[in-house]
């Protein structure tokens, strides 16, 4: 019997089912976790594991994660660094390209 075949059903799992021989199993999309009850997916805030690798403001969104900086900054090419904006000029935190 295949649990996961019922679209309808999905074996009771909010994200995936795979089919395993004499059961199943249920998974979860990047960026959640399988909730202990084994069907359910909760969100992973990644915020809070190293700030997301943000250099400023890490905010969790549902399944992921974006950077941000705070007033007077704007985020680098790599979605992670700040750079200072001054003057019109870039001030070098850590890394800075000329465009």
């Amino acid at each position: 019997i295949d649990e996961c075949e019922n679209d309808f059903y999905n074996g009771g799992c909010v994200h995936e089912c795979i089919n395993i021989p004499g059961n199943y199993r249920c998974t979860c999309y990047d960026g959640f976790m399988l909730a202990h009850d084994g069907h359910n997916c909760l969100d992973v805030d990644e915020c809070l594991d190293n700030n997301g690798g943000c250099q400023q403001i890490c905010v969790n969104t549902m399944g992921s994660y974006e950077c941000q900086c705070k007033e007077g900054f704007f985020l680098s090419d790599n979605q992670h660094t700040c750079i200072h904006r001054s003057n019109g000029k870039c001030s070098v935190l850590e890394t800075c390209s000329v465009e």
